[in-house]
């Protein structure tokens, strides 16, 4: 065990695309890690409780700090009546029946109270930031309409360790506007996506990838379904790799086998209601009016330390024009796009050339501290201060390397070995 001052259960909390414990991707292309090497494993051979939760795709920044809740101490996903009732969805969700640190906040053989570091990547950051403000303030409304639910109580002070913040989205991006003006219809396609990603994150083996049941897909709390349904058979021959059901013995006048071609048919109007909302849904929590939001409600605690990376893969040439870099690598495309892209039209967030500076998926400006919370520099664990954001350099690395796509397996090792030399190195509250 390496020299540390404290050791406490860590929750890795994804970003947008999150997956993790309980689905077949986690367990052979962790979010944390992927083909480099397996982050909770590493923490766990340093001698701590680690766990990646894992969201609904669809759920937006209040939603899955819910379900964040639910899976620390076990239980029933509560999204909140009254927040339910505003939004259009159901009260509740998935039900946990083990807690990743089911004695959370309670006292240990040691006499301390037993917390957990949260360390968060890209849009997981707005997530754990909500999440904090609930465990501590709750929520008034659901308070004034009965709730029990001890997430929306708050008070529990003292709970989380550290935050850690890596390319976190605390202003919003304009990569979500890009897309939009670019490919049309794309929350819809994003939604129909998601939709058909939340049953295969249910597969327990690969095979089922390629044999979807003809019951109807189910999103919890949404309620959105998608049916698998054969449409007009046709004769042909039938090709090796085709995606196609083919009703066996049943043969044309020709002998031609027929095959029953079949589709996923999906309910076009829940999706419709979804993405009509302007508030609630995972594409408004990305841009900055509803992160605007966030930092409003949201602060920092006295009693957590933050500490925030945050990375760039553009240059500004002639002190006029921003360009990727080659450590863009797979997000060269994207980067580009952000660091070129300038909006001035009401239809979408403003964003202008300062902003253009990203890691290929969030704008650098973004990744940095809340402007109304108080930042300084990093030093080192003993200088750092708790309710103050501890600002690291800024890193010339992508948006995935966090995620260790295409970083050496012993680089990324030594990445996380470092980071928990620094969280365990904090002094205790």
């Amino acid at each position: 065990m390496f020299e540390h001052k404290n050791v406490y259960p860590v929750i890795l909390v994804p970003g947008f695309f999150a997956y993790g414990e309980g689905t077949l991707l986690d367990k052979t292309f962790p979010y944390f890690g992927t083909i480099s090497a397996k982050a909770t494993d590493i923490i766990k051979s340093m001698g701590m409780d680690c766990h990646t939760a894992d969201f609904c795709l669809l759920s937006s920044v209040w939603d899955r700090a819910c379900e964040l809740y639910a899976q620390i101490v076990g239980g029933t996903v509560d999204y909140g009546e009254v927040h339910s009732k505003k939004h259009g969805h159901e009260q509740f969700g998935k039900t946990y029946e083990k807690g990743f640190v089911e004695n959370w906040g309670s006292i240990d053989e040691n006499s301390e109270p037993v917390k957990i570091t949260l360390i968060a990547k890209g849009f997981g950051v707005a997530v754990a930031r909500v999440f904090l403000d609930l465990i501590n303030n709750g929520n008034e409304e659901e308070r004034a309409a009965g709730s029990t639910n001890p997430l929306f109580l708050g008070g529990k002070k003292n709970h989380v360790h550290c935050l850690v913040s890596l390319a976190g989205i605390n202003d919003g991006v304009t990569l979500m506007s890009i897309a939009e003006q670019k490919i049309k219809n794309i929350r819809e396609k994003f939604v129909k996506g998601f939709i058909v990603a939340e049953e295969i994150k249910t597969y327990k083996k690969f095979t089922e990838l390629f044999d979807f049941s003809k019951k109807p897909i189910q999103v919890t709390q949404y309620g959105f379904c998608a049916q698998k349904v054969e449409v007009q058979p046709e004769e042909t021959n039938l090709q090796q790799g085709e995606d196609f059901l083919v009703q066996e013995g049943d043969k044309s006048p020709k002998g031609k086998k027929k095959k029953v071609k079949s589709k996923l048919m999906f309910d076009e109007d829940a999706i419709a209601r979804y993405i009509d909302r302007t508030e609630d849904n995972v594409f408004y929590d990305l841009e900055k009016p509803a992160l605007d939001l966030i930092n409003a409600r949201c602060s920092t605690f006295k009693d957590t330390y933050y500490i925030c990376a945050a990375n760039s893969v553009t240059t500004n040439l002639f002190g006029k024009i921003n360009v990727p870099t080659l450590k863009a690598g797979l997000t060269f495309p994207t980067a580009f796009l952000i660091a070129r892209y300038e909006n001035y039209l009401p239809e979408y967030p403003i964003a202008t050339a300062e902003i253009q500076e990203n890691d290929g998926v969030v704008n650098t400006s973004s990744s940095l501290p809340p402007l109304n919370e108080p930042i300084e520099a990093y030093k080192n664990p003993d200088s750092c201060k708790p309710g103050v954001w501890n600002m690291t350099p800024i890193q010339k690395k992508s948006h995935l390397a966090y995620r260790g796509v295409f970083v050496r397996p012993d680089k990324y090792t030594n990445q996380v070995y470092d980071l928990m030399k620094i969280i365990c190195n904090l002094n205790t509250v």
